[in-house]
């Protein structure tokens, strides 16, 4: 037994004698293991901002810095989009890598990451006699990667609003090259629409965002602007119908189309040099910025105006203005009015014998009218009231929407033309506020004036039909069949 004994304590030992190697190798390999890199440098972009989302450490940050050397000043920006509370260290690396390339001639952006250098560096902001709160009015953390939606997300509106939202999230991704980073939308809800509600949202992403797209209706609409131009934000009004809006300040912008721009687009179709024309419209509409552009344009044609007259709304009886058509010789005659006005006007006509080209807007549509009155209708011209999309464009709407399990609507339109505006400056290099309304402001004298948005440069077109043989045809598309 103690021989037993011995030999099995020998034979441990020389167990634990040829262990020893193998354990100091696995050891060594542990702690070459646990010193190596958790994470590389970054090779691209989308690597870096990654790395960006990961856990705050010395050595992820040391990977950005080092990765951020050698990037090029878009992707910088592009990581300098997050929040200061995850980047963390890394953030002043980043800003001086950014603030190195940032060409002369951009100052705004210049200024714009000092501002948040110092931010990030309270001992330097200090030093230069800067206190938090007097850099966080400066607002130097927003971005252009991030475009503010502030739009109502309850009561009567809030179902439109979705129909917005989602046009401009399209609108964003159809704006922007392939490769390119990706604007993203930061949506605050407005409730319904509430002043209060969105003065407080307008703060929020004043903060994150270089741009912003809201409201719906024209009065909160109005009052954002108004905050808006105060903050210098670019804001884009997609949906609101007071055209004044446009003119509260230099960086307030509206999709339209404008009544100016329908009303030229009308004349055009319609007047000739030496054409008599006749205006007609209710008194609801009487002064409406459609019809007095509409005479501009069509004088500006060399058409000459014969008569200008006012009927009460609601009428019916057109025996008077049926009789000043016929005794001024009017060849063409713009009105505008409600649709069930236009039945009665044209049933007097027809009824009168006058022979005159009836013209106006979208309430001359034949779908507006009884299936009895279309017949009526035959070579009445109106011009649309809201812009048509190309059909690349109207194809992924309707795509949109069909997943949606609804219909793509103007709304839809609005919002994709706000969004894909705002992505085509970002893709053009737009990266401050003022860069971003210096791309939107149109070249036109009265759009710019106006704040209406060129939306030419993304294929959107203002139609101008006739009915011909009881079918709307678009005028550019029969006179193309003609030739």
């Amino acid at each position: 037994m103690r021989a037993g004994a011995a030999g099995g304590s020998r034979l441990r030992a020389a167990a634990a004698r040829a262990a020893g190697p193998a354990l100091a190798l696995a050891l060594a390999a542990f702690a070459t293991a646990d010193a190596a890199p958790r994470w590389p440098v970054p090779q691209d972009r989308a690597g870096a901002d990654h790395l960006a989302t990961l856990p705050e450490s010395g050595e992820r940050d040391d990977r950005l810095a080092s990765w951020a050397r050698n990037a090029s000043l878009d992707d910088v920006l592009w990581v300098l989009r997050r929040e200061p509370a995850q980047l963390g260290r890394a953030e002043s690396a980043l800003l001086a890598a950014a603030l190195k390339r940032v060409p002369p001639a951009r100052a705004e952006l210049r200024r714009q990451l000092e501002v948040r250098a110092l931010r990030a560096d309270p001992r330097a902001a200090r030093r230069a006699g800067l206190p938090p709160e007097a850099l966080e009015l400066r607002r130097c953390g927003a971005s252009a990667f991030r475009v503010g939606v502030l739009l109502p997300d309850r009561g009567d509106y809030a179902g439109y609003a979705s129909e917005v939202r989602a046009g401009i999230d399209v609108g964003l991704r159809a704006g922007t090259p392939p490769g390119a980073p990706l604007p993203e939308s930061e949506f605050h809800g407005t409730g319904d629409g509430d002043a209060a509600i969105g003065a407080a949202a307008l703060d929020s992403v004043s903060r994150t965002c270089d741009a912003v797209i809201g409201e719906l209706l024209s009065v909160p609409t109005t009052a954002l602007a108004a905050a808006a131009r105060v903050y210098g934000l670019p804001l884009v009004s997609p949906t609101a119908t007071d055209e004044g809006i446009g003119g509260i300040g230099p960086t307030i912008f509206q999709v339209g189309p404008s009544s100016a721009l329908r009303a030229r687009a009308l004349a055009r179709a319609v007047v000739r040099p030496g054409l008599r024309v006749g205006i007609l419209t209710s008194s609801a509409n009487g002064r409406a910025p459609f019809v007095d552009a509409f005479a501009a344009a069509a004088e500006s044609l060399g058409a000459k105006l014969v008569r200008r007259d006012v009927y009460p709304a609601g009428t019916i009886d057109f025996h008077l203005a049926s009789r000043s058509v016929r005794t001024f010789g009017a060849e063409v005659l713009f009105w505008d009015g409600e649709s069930r006005e236009a039945d009665g006007l044209l049933r007097q006509l027809a009824a009168d014998g006058v022979s005159v080209r009836l013209c106006g807007g979208a309430a001359l549509a034949p779908e507006q009218f009884h299936t009895t009155s279309r017949s009526l209708l035959e070579g009445v011209t109106w011009v649309a009231d809201d812009w048509v999309l190309a059909p690349t464009d109207a194809a992924r709407l309707d795509s949109l929407a069909r997943a949606r399990g609804d219909k793509p609507g103007p709304l839809a339109v609005r919002g994709y033309l706000a969004g894909r505006r705002i992505a085509d400056a970002i893709a053009a290099g737009a990266r401050t506020p003022g860069e971003i309304a210096a791309h939107l402001r149109p070249a036109e004298a009265g759009a710019r004036t106006a704040g209406f948005l060129d939306v030419a440069p993304d294929g959107a077109t203002l139609p101008v039909y006739t009915l011909n043989r009881g079918h709307a045809v678009e005028l550019g598309t029969r006179a193309a069949r003609d030739q």
